[in-house]
């Protein structure tokens, strides 16, 4: 794999929002190593680190007034945008909120960036179910895949990719100042701090704790589950990447595990069943 350039990050202004997220907060942590000058904004209150060095902002990506103040003082070099509605479950519960969040606060955030030359880099977190899924066969799904959502959430982030492409295309490729978009498809995401409702993970911690028994919707599907740090290592790397070669880096990009670590939802929980004794 290739490695991080930590002198390149060294002192980079950097705003990521969904800051107080599950892969947000692994993100602020590892941008702080590399002695990154860190912004966060969130839609939760959740206390972190960076609320004691005054460069948390809490708001609604949605309210595009308070976003561009924010991002306008902070003019920010590098972004990368993680704030969503992330929950598949919740979508079919809230599509209205799904897509206001997904979609408008995308936007929004777009509209800003296109007007702020200190942006040279923005990398946009959609997800693996940004794809039009067939369920009666295997997929070998590439970036050039077609797009598509059966539900509100991977809807969203189809949504979402052909938003960030026609932003890029129409606003940044042609620009004199060099300045890149790329949106990264990640799913089946693992790691320590994801506490969200209706994730494997999670789910099995809780059933064991509480006594209850765990209910899986597909428990012979198989994931290629990757680890939150390894995403979070590809997001910093394609953003560097991005802010030093835009017209090469600009794009789609995929983000998972080898197909040889691919392992079936009932053998995960199986496996996490006998870790945890």
């Amino acid at each position: 794999m290739k490695k991080i350039d930590k002198n390149f990050w060294r002192y980079k202004k950097v705003l990521i929002t969904g800051s107080t997220g599950f892969k947000g907060t692994w993100l602020v942590e590892f941008l702080k190593k590399l002695s990154c000058d860190v912004y966060g904004i969130s839609n939760s209150k959740k206390r972190t680190t960076l609320h004691q060095r005054n460069k948390f902002f809490f708001l609604n990506i949605c309210n595009k007034s308070k976003l561009y103040k924010v991002i306008n003082f902070i003019k920010p070099e590098i972004i990368f945008h993680l704030a969503a509605q992330p929950i598949v479950m919740t979508s079919y519960k809230k599509p209205d909120d799904t897509f206001n969040t997904n979609i408008n606060g995308l936007i929004n955030l777009l509209e800003i960036i296109k007007k702020m030359d200190c942006v040279k880099s923005t990398i946009i977190a959609t997800s693996d179910k940004c794809y039009k899924m067939d369920d009666h066969k295997v997929l070998n799904l590439s970036e050039e895949s077609h797009l598509g959502g059966n539900d509100p959430y991977s809807a969203s982030k189809a949504c979402a990719e052909i938003i960030s492409n026609s932003y890029y295309f129409s606003y940044l490729k042609n620009s004199q100042k060099k300045r890149g978009l790329a949106t990264a498809r990640a799913g089946n995401v693992l790691g320590g701090g994801d506490k969200s409702k209706n994730r494997i993970i999670p789910d099995i911690i809780n059933s064991i704790l509480n006594k209850k028994n765990i209910y899986i919707r597909r428990p012979h599907n198989t994931r290629p589950w990757q680890h939150v740090l390894d995403v979070v290592y590809g997001y910093i790397l394609l953003a560097e990447n991005l802010y030093k070669k835009p017209k090469s880096f600009s794009g789609a990009w995929n983000f998972a595990s080898s197909s040889k670590k691919e392992i079936t939802v009932l053998n995960l929980v199986k496996y996490f069943w006998k870790e945890m004794n």
